[in-house]
Formats: structure tokens, C-alpha cells, sequence
């Protein structure tokens, strides 16, 4: 919505900036910071800043719904994560398998995608060197299509 629809709606009372998806999937990303583990929270932030496009170097900006999605994953893997390291940049390989098949849920894939949006993310924000991600591969149960009778 443009900025003169938006303030025009808004004289009339019909639109709220309050309600706007982006605002409230922005004030969600917000809220989730506030869960990650201290010793994360610094490159955390520079992930999202990159994934947002205003990292070191500007890109184009991926949608906040996509950014608290990916958030959600990491999440419970960060969490469990930080009684054993200090920063992201202990993270080898071996730790995202182990996380990935620790994962209890029906979205492996999900949190996978999470975790190498993460590592790539900090690589390009040089707040890691190595990707302990690219080289995971994950192989997932789908749901076969049930044949036509």
C-alpha cells in the first residue's frame, strides 16, 4: 500500500499502520531477538540486517515473513546450542547434523533451510569463515501422491 492510499485510508479511519502484515511480521522478528541466546544475539542481528538488505553490503531485501520463519527454525537449535558455545564461529559441520537429527517435528527441511540461510548469511557478513552447512545434506520423508484409482 502507497503512502498517500495509506494516510488517506487513515483520515477515514479505515486503515491503521498498526495492522499492516509487514509491521506486525516486523514487531514478530522483534520479539523473537529477544529469545536468542546473549552470546548470539550480535550476529543474529547481522543476519537478519543482511537478510533485510542492510548488511555490509546492500542486497535486495527478503520479506519479514520469510526472515520470522527462519527465525522460528533457528531458534530452538540456537537455544540448545548455547550451553556449549560461546559464539557462532565453534559451530562445525557436525554440530548441524547432530542438530538436524536431534530435530523432533515434521520439518527437518525447514530447520535445515534455516540453518544454511544462517551460516550464509554470516559468511557474506564475514562474521564467520568457514559454512559448517554447505556441506549437510539432508534426505527427507515426502508424502508419496496417493495413486488415482
Amino acid at each position: 500500500m502507497t503512502e498517500r492510499s495509506s494516510g488517506a485510508l487513515g483520515v477515514r479511519g479505515i486503515y491503521s499502520r498498526a495492522t499492516d502484515p509487514t509491521d506486525l511480521e516486523e514487531r514478530a522478528v522483534t520479539r523473537l531477538l529477544t529469545q536468542v541466546p546473549d552470546q548470539f544475539r550480535s550476529e543474529i542481528e547481522a543476519w537478519v540486517a543482511a537478510l533485510r538488505g542492510t548488511g555490509r553490503r546492500p542486497s535486495r531485501p527478503v520479506a519479514w515473513v520469510t526472515v520470522r520463519t527462519y527465525l522460528q527454525f533457528a531458534l530452538p537449535v540456537l537455544t540448545g546450542w548455547a550451553p556449549r558455545f560461546g559464539g557462532l564461529r565453534e559451530i562445525v559441520c557436525s554440530d548441524v547434523e547432530e542438530a538436524l537429527a536431534n530435530h523432533v517435528g515434521n520439518s527437518p527441511h525447514n530447520v535445515h533451510t534455516a540453518l544454511r540461510s544462517l551460516v550464509r548469511g554470516l559468511k557474506h557478513e564475514k562474521r564467520i569463515f568457514t559454512d559448517p552447512a554447505c556441506s549437510v545434506v539432508g534426505y527427507y520423508a515426502r508424502n508419496l501422491p496417493r495413486p488415482m484409482p
